[in-house]
């Protein structure tokens, strides 16, 4: 009966100490204190946020190193109490570089110099944000209840920033709000005043709207576009079309006959700068189609000797047939002489 009992209990014994001996005893490394000091270099570029710095990381603590950076770019350097990092900032730093910090010298807190080799770690810092306006920079004829639109290049990581980095003139009361998170808008109260001259600045700078990825609106964004005049004529010459606009609302229309070939109508953004109700015209010295009109009813003249006016010795429009003046009918050029004034914006265009 014991020998039933004991066998049962040596073959437990004996197991556990077959356990017990099979199990590796794991050794943790242990950092070579009187190693010469190397710092650690990745071997892909290194993106330096401009908040950030660059952090140079030592196997052994350091009391400090010296480093090599491009001609002309300032730093400082800040250690860490412990001797095992610190960290570089570029005091004048810029978006978009790519260059070459070399670690030259350093002497580790066990008295050893630099570990003979060569330690250079190529760094990269981040785009600047981009940002598109709305209306376009140096649009004309923009709508009176028009929104400014910001759009940004990426997600915005401290939108309360837009408030003070936005500003426009003339002053105009409205709201700003953030449509998603990298879109914004300014939504005016009132209409825009008429053919006004509108200037709107997003503030840039390190302490502008800043990115996701450590990136910031590097330099001022000014927008400057006019808004739409109260009256304004639109020359399409496409369409041999002529438009007059009041208050943004269409008033009339008509066919114009625009300048041929060799004699095309000048396109651009002008002002009606003088009128006559008649006038004779003739054509220039030398001219390959010399013509002389008397009495030329109800002229607007808008570009040089470019004019809008009546056309009495003709009945067909709807394509160019000019010597470079805008014919239309007599009573369409009446019309048009006694709605419009000098100053009265005129758009021609294809």
């Amino acid at each position: 009966m014991n020998k039933r009992i004991i066998l049962p209990i040596l073959i437990f014994v004996c197991l556990g100490l077959t356990s017990a001996a099979a199990t590796p005893t794991v050794q943790k490394p242990v950092a070579d204190t009187q190693a010469a000091p190397a710092p650690e270099m990745a071997a892909q570029p290194v993106v330096m946020r401009f908040d950030d710095g660059i952090t140079i990381t030592w196997n052994v603590p350091v009391v400090g190193f010296t480093y090599r950076l491009p001609e002309g770019m300032q730093s400082r350097l800040y250690m860490n109490a412990d001797g095992r990092s610190g960290v570089i900032r570029i005091v004048n730093y810029e978006q978009g570089q790519t260059f070459n910090l070399e670690i030259t010298g350093a002497l580790g807190a066990n008295g050893r110099s630099l570990r003979p080799g060569t330690y250079v770690q190529t760094i990269e810092t981040p785009l600047a944000l981009k940002v598109d306006v709305t209306p376009a920079p140096g649009q004309n004829r923009v709508p009176n209840m028009s929104e400014i639109i910001f759009t940004f290049g990426e997600e915005v990581s401290n939108p309360d920033a837009l408030e003070k980095s936005f500003s426009i003139n003339p002053p105009t009361a409205g709201l700003l709000t953030w449509v998603t998170t990298n879109q914004a808008k300014f939504t005016p109260k009132a209409k825009w005043a008429y053919d006004t001259a509108v200037r709107v600045v997003l503030k840039g700078g390190t302490g502008s709207l800043a990115g996701m990825n450590g990136n910031y609106v590097d330099r001022d964004v000014v927008d400057e576009f006019t808004t739409m005049p109260q009256k304004m004529i639109d020359l399409n010459l496409s369409d041999q079309k002529l438009y007059c606009y009041d208050e943004g609302n269409l008033v009339f229309s008509c066919w114009i006959a625009s300048g041929k070939s060799g004699y095309s109508t000048r396109t651009g953004d002008f002002r009606i700068y003088d009128k006559n109700q008649f006038v004779d015209m003739q054509s220039s010295p030398g001219d390959a189609e010399p013509y002389l009109v008397k009495d030329v009813p109800y002229v607007n003249w808008f570009s040089g000797g470019q004019a809008i006016h009546g056309c009495y010795w003709s009945s067909e429009f709807g394509y160019p047939r000019s010597h470079g003046c805008v014919n239309v009918t007599v009573s369409d050029a009446e019309w048009i002489y006694n709605w419009s004034t000098v100053g009265t914006p005129v758009f021609s265009h294809y």
